[in-house]
């Protein structure tokens, strides 16, 4: 699958920020990653699919979405069987937190065979009398959350390896959430995470547009902040102007990293700031008071 699996653990564990692309040469039994993410990779050789049912059974995590589920020899690896495609163009989940997702894109029937429904789907409240018009926005607001109609397939499936994980989403998640950024795909995707891994290598309470990027070079672990905060709302912005006049400076940031040993030095860079940070079960937290373009956090010491 090329250039379309992601790898997440040692790197990183938001998808949103900096995945690293690898193919499945690359999921060795010692390979640094705890997630993999495989987006719409319809043809998937015996090969790959091999390497994902060993990194499963490593305690690994695989997430697919959309046209991954409809390969033969992955629908079998993810417990399902797709019963129809694009027999939906929207559908929403309710969130086990509170509030829902919507995702208007083609959505495939799938059917549980040694998987289990995660999220089941319902449609919106006006998904027909919305179905001439050339767009049936999915947002959150179409769906009634006390009389949801289902729509009559999961939206999300998983199936259990010991302590490793599949799940599939048999839509095109990703693609619709990097062109429209709706806020409520991302918090079902958070959730998700959340559920399949409880204690991420790297949590943090940083906006969406400050973009965090893991990188281990010797015993340090750097975590680099960059703000994105373009200082408007750029949704209002109906021409090509989009030039940012100024990046206001955020903070308070406050952010977690697995630690099993208390670091040598924790500093902010450049100029080698000491930092004040409480480090307790295995958890390092650290607060960044004020980032003005970027910063550099430099955990010495780092074996996570």
């Amino acid at each position: 699958f090329g250039d379309n699996l992601y790898g997440a653990g040692k790197a990183l564990i938001q998808l949103h920020r900096s995945p690293d692309l690898i193919d499945e040469s690359k999921l060795t039994a010692d390979a640094p990653f705890e997630l993999a993410i495989v987006p719409e990779q319809q043809a998937m050789t015996s090969e790959a699919v091999a390497s994902l049912e060993s990194f499963l059974s490593r305690g690994g995590t695989v997430i697919t979405t959309g046209a991954s589920g409809r390969s033969p020899e992955m629908a079998k690896l993810l417990g399902i069987r797709i019963a129809h495609e694009n027999v939906a163009d929207e559908a929403h989940v309710i969130l086990k937190g509170g509030g829902s997702a919507g995702v208007f894109a083609s959505w495939d029937r799938v059917e549980l065979v040694e998987a289990k429904g995660l999220y089941p789907a319902y449609l919106s409240s006006e998904h027909d009398s919305l179905k001439p018009l050339p767009v049936n926005w999915s947002t959150a607001g179409l769906l009634d959350e006390r009389n949801p109609e289902p729509a009559g397939f999961p939206a999300a499936t998983i199936r259990r390896f010991g302590k490793g994980a599949a799940v599939h989403v048999p839509t095109d998640l990703f693609s619709v959430y990097w062109k429209f950024g709706n806020l409520d795909m991302l918090s079902w995707f958070r959730e998700m995470l959340g559920m399949l891994q409880p204690a991420p290598l790297f949590y943090t309470d940083a906006q969406t547009y400050v973009e965090v990027v893991l990188r281990k070079k010797g015993d340090a672990l750097l975590v680099h902040f960059i703000n994105g905060n373009p200082g408007r709302d750029l949704s209002y912005v109906h021409t090509e102007d989009l030039w940012v006049d100024e990046i206001p400076p955020l903070g308070p940031i406050t952010s977690w990293i697995r630690c099993p040993q208390r670091p040598r030095q924790v500093t902010f860079e450049p100029g080698g700031i000491v930092v004040q940070t409480s480090w307790g079960n295995g958890t390092l937290k650290v607060v960044l008071p004020r980032l003005e373009i970027h910063a550099c956090l430099r955990v010495v010491g780092w074996n996570g």
